[in-house]
């Protein structure tokens, strides 16, 4: 009796199966990646900014809002109507504290 190695035929079909199964495995990869994973991944990034500017903008404007009642209590502190021109030593600290919750708002809701 003789020995017959295996058919060469069959270790070609392992060989091809492989080759094809690695390659869809791979194309499987790049698929997920780049049509799954990565649009996933930017809607989430841009949602966050626009949820950070919401905030910022309320933050904003609340701050906005505060500085013109503080304003305008003073000018009525004085006798003279809303929005009216406050003389230095009074509006420039208002103004100060103006800047410095926008930037406060700025730091803790910063662009994306």
């Amino acid at each position: 009796m003789e020995n017959k190695p295996p058919e060469k035929s069959n270790i070609d079909k392992a060989v091809k199966l492989s080759i094809i199964a690695s390659a869809l495995l791979v194309g499987f990869s790049f698929f997920y990646y780049f049509i799954i994973f990565l649009p996933q991944r930017e809607r989430a990034r841009i949602e966050k900014a626009v949820e950070m500017e919401e905030k910022r903008n309320i933050c904003l404007q609340a701050a906005a809002a505060a500085g013109s009642t503080l304003w305008n209590a003073a000018c009525f502190e004085l006798g003279r109507e809303e929005s009216c021109q406050l003389p230095s030593e009074l509006a420039d600290p208002m103004d100060e504290n103006l800047r410095y919750v926008r930037d406060e708002c700025f730091k803790k809701y910063p662009q994306m």
